[in-house]
């Protein structure tokens, strides 16, 4: 089996993130030196942790997070949790990337995931918006990319909304706050003109 994601020990570097060896694993090892920097020294919890995957089966672009409720943990399951905490983004990216699909995100915390990033950061730092986003390697089956692969543009399209929506997270979470709990999570239905950036190639603009 060949993995595309591996360091130098030919592991998986993305199953290594609940005990990196500072050897073995040095990427992970400091990546969480500085989260244990901001979090424990600097008493500041990132707002937003977010991994970049390649999807080798699923279609489309979506976000993998974290919610205590879909855990596969009792300890979890008695957490209080705001829903509205870590599923903004995933609405926000549905309204302005063509590619993104919100109804294949998913929040589960599940057992055989408990080393990645996004269940680390989120268990040990207490970082709710933790997400792993993932673009497929197989195209889109929905949207107006339908029945096309990703390429550069489509690629950086989603690089440029993802930090769009980035752009406006605080604000949207702070209005959905306010709005009647079954409001809190409604979309809002973009034409397709209003959801694409319009991003254009360098090499196939007519611009001077």
């Amino acid at each position: 089996m060949v993995f595309h994601r591996c360091g130098l020990t030919n592991e998986d570097l993305n199953r290594k993130w609940s005990s990196p060896d500072p050897k073995l694993h040095p990427e992970i090892f400091h990546a969480r030196g500085i989260l244990e920097y901001m979090t424990h020294v600097m008493k500041k919890v990132p707002y937003v942790y977010c991994d970049f995957h390649g999807h080798s089966n699923t279609k489309n672009c979506f976000f993998y997070g974290c919610s205590a409720k879909k855990s596969w943990s009792r300890m979890d399951l008695s957490k209080y949790e705001n829903e509205t905490d870590f599923m903004v983004l995933p609405i926000v990216m549905q309204n302005c990337c063509p590619s993104f699909s919100l109804s294949q995100c998913s929040y589960k915390v599940e057992r055989n995931r408990e080393t990645t990033a996004r269940i680390t950061v989120w268990r040990s730092y207490g970082v709710k918006r933790s997400y792993t986003l993932e673009t497929s390697y197989c195209g889109c089956d929905e949207g107006q990319y339908k029945g096309f692969h990703f390429g550069i543009r489509q690629l950086k399209e989603i690089g440029s909304t993802f930090c769009m929506s980035l752009s406006s997270l605080e604000e949207e979470t702070k209005k959905r706050a306010n709005l009647p709990a079954s409001n809190r999570l409604s979309t809002i239905t973009p034409s397709s003109s209003s959801k694409s950036m319009d991003f254009v190639d360098e090499e196939q603009s007519d611009s001077d």
